[in-house]
């Protein structure tokens, strides 16, 4: 089966792209949590958080901080991030969530159960 966060090109065309950069791209959720749900997702085919040289985990982190900002302004709170373990993925490609939403305890145990 062929990963459909490795085509950009295709993706773009049912998805909403937030912004782009060298490295990564962030796009709307297409089965979001909540309003605001995004993902921020390598060009390069990479399973793993693990995987990323220095270089790429760097940008990831300021492409993280970038969207974090981005949800913070737009939608006042700041986001949850996480990414799922790579045998949870239901895309098997490295993807990290961004949800701008107040949880709690209990509503982030109850948010990352009906993700998986």
């Amino acid at each position: 089966m062929k990963c459909p966060f490795c085509n950009f090109q295709e993706l773009i065309k049912t998805n909403e792209v937030i912004f782009t950069s060298k490295n990564f791209y962030c796009i709307k959720d297409i089965k979001p949590i909540s309003r605001g749900h995004i993902l921020i997702i390598p060009y390069k085919h990479i399973r793993e958080i693990n995987a990323l040289s220095s270089l790429l985990f760097n940008d990831l982190l300021l492409t993280i901080k970038k969207a974090s900002s981005h949800l913070k302004k737009k939608y006042k709170q700041t986001p949850l991030i996480f990414i799922n373990n790579k045998n949870d993925q239901s895309v098997n490609h490295l993807h990290i969530h961004l949800i701008p939403k107040r949880f709690g305890i209990l509503g982030i145990d109850k948010a990352l159960r009906e993700i998986s």
